[in-house]
């Protein structure tokens, strides 16, 4: 690491802290097959603090906040401001299980971020 400032213009994406590998875009390093989704940390009362959290094939984890990936998904839903849940027994928490892909029909602050995991997934698949 150096002290030089960074230019937002031309710096990459993200930085692997391990190996250092670099990725010029989000696309670049959505698709790059040796990452691997591994979860999405959703932080309570406040959506913009999510993570998207990816493993590299070097071992580490990289954490990207939701809103800096988003562009991948052209989604006219998250400009919306949905109600949210009014209680937890109408909450199918489906968002705690990357594993589970459906479509929630609940309309909260995380429904957006479920919609990127699909993107995601989508894309990853159609790059191979």
């Amino acid at each position: 690491m150096t002290d030089q400032p960074i230019d937002s213009a031309t710096a990459p994406f993200r930085i692997c802290g391990s190996c250092e590998k670099r990725w010029a875009s989000s696309y670049d390093f959505v698709v790059d097959p040796e990452i691997r989704l591994l979860g999405l940390q959703l932080v309570p009362n406040s959506p913009k603090g999510n993570l998207l959290v990816f493993g590299h094939r070097c071992g580490t984890s990289i954490s990207v906040f939701t809103n800096r990936i988003r562009d991948l998904v052209a989604d006219p839903d998250d400009d919306a401001d949905p109600d949210p849940v009014v209680s937890y027994e109408e909450c199918h928490r489906r968002c705690r299980k990357l594993e589970d892909l459906v479509a929630c029909d609940r309309l909260c602050p995380k429904a957006g971020d479920r919609r990127l995991v699909r993107a995601i997934v989508e894309l990853k698949r159609r790059s191979k």
